[in-house]
């Protein structure tokens, strides 16, 4: 954490927090590209530790937590918690929606006879089950969009901040206690556990976000081992590739899994905690992540996710004829990989102008016409 941040007020949108958003989205294209037919390969697990798509996810959800609760926490604004859910559903809905429709059509087409009896059973008679995925209460696995059940843990979760937003305004210093508590008595909870926790993370992140990103943090202990700290943290979030690549014994298998009920997911949210801080800390890495080329990507994370799964799909159903237009493998794979980022890219520039900016537009005019709900004052 370099020495050159100075202290500086928190500002109403933190852009370069928008560029860890499109790295994380880009991780999780190639992660599933890499990891649909090469995942037992040696290489691919090692470029796992690199482009760690499963433990991206984690980091999403921390971000998530701190953004959600960095307005209310950081910059002392009062929430009306009617109006955040509100915003919240057109934030991330319609363009979910979108993404279950459009995947669903192909679905159809590799596995039922397209034709309009097909559409009206899917659509209309929900003889799939489309709408429970649509409306994000099927339960997993998804079939259309399969990564749609991280949407449920985003929609879920985020009705959770109003209440980490009361406790950290009654007193910033309960939000250590409320992080420890989920951190220690949530295992297993409702199979979403460890995602609480990573929302909870984010959110006392923010609740003291003037202390990390100004002088005062350099005033501590914790800075003097800062490097030390951040190695711990990017062991933490590895532990998935490490899983894979290595035995680690029967105490992480069968004590910290099997008795104490801790999954991956909270090694890797716990990591996500300590990067995040470290960036926020760091001006420098900030002044990488302010590149043209990453707010770009920023913009556009959230279409990024949801389209890249079809993209990766469409690949891998069609790999053979692909593959055909190369002289081998070699030249194939990053080729294509390539192609899947740039066209999943190009397919979320639609998504972002035409779905989510007009929709987020449509939930602060909806609001801005409502009465005042229940208010949280800081």
């Amino acid at each position: 954490m370099p020495e050159d941040n100075q202290d500086h007020k928190p500002v109403l949108h933190i852009g370069y927090l928008d560029s860890v958003r499109g790295i994380l989205a880009t991780i999780v294209v190639i992660y599933h590209f890499l990891n649909w037919d090469y995942h037992a390969r040696t290489k691919v697990k090692i470029v796992n530790f690199v482009f760690n798509g499963a433990d991206a996810v984690g980091f999403f959800f921390v971000l998530s937590g701190f953004v959600l609760a960095y307005k209310y926490l950081a910059l002392k604004h009062e929430m009306d918690i009617g109006k955040f859910y509100i915003n919240r559903f057109f934030r991330l809905w319609p363009a979910f929606f979108l993404t279950v429709v459009i995947n669903a059509l192909y679905h159809v087409s590799l596995h039922l006879e397209l034709s309009w009896n097909t559409l009206f059973e899917i659509f209309i008679l929900n003889k799939h089950r489309f709408w429970q995925e649509a409306a994000l209460v099927r339960s997993v696995p998804f079939v259309y969009y399969v990564p749609g059940w991280t949407l449920v843990i985003e929609m879920i979760m985020s009705l959770f901040i109003p209440f980490a937003v009361i406790i950290g305004h009654k007193n910033k210093n309960y939000m250590w206690w409320l992080a420890g508590f989920f951190a220690l008595a949530t295992p297993g909870l409702l199979g979403m556990g460890a995602f609480l926790t990573n929302f909870v993370y984010g959110a006392l992140v923010a609740a003291f976000y003037t202390a990390i990103s100004g002088g005062e943090f350099r005033n501590t202990r914790l800075y003097k081992y800062r490097y030390l700290i951040l190695l711990l943290g990017i062991i933490c979030y590895s532990m998935r590739p490490l899983e894979k690549m290595f035995q680690l014994g029967s105490f992480y298998d069968e004590f910290i899994f099997g008795y104490l009920g801790y999954n991956v997911d909270y090694f890797s949210g716990f990591g996500s905690l300590i990067m995040l801080v470290f960036i926020i800390q760091s001006r420098r890495i900030q002044k990488v992540l302010e590149l043209g080329i990453l707010r770009f990507l920023g913009k556009l994370s959230y279409g990024i996710y949801l389209m890249h799964w079809l993209v990766v799909t469409w690949i891998f159903n069609n790999k053979g004829m692909l593959f055909s237009y190369f002289p081998g493998e070699k030249v194939a794979i990053p080729c294509l990989l390539v192609g899947c980022i740039v066209v999943t890219i190009l397919m979320a520039l639609p998504v972002y102008y035409f779905v989510e900016l007009p929709f987020i537009r449509l939930g602060k005019r909806l609001t801005g016409k409502m009465r005042p709900t229940v208010m949280v004052q800081p």
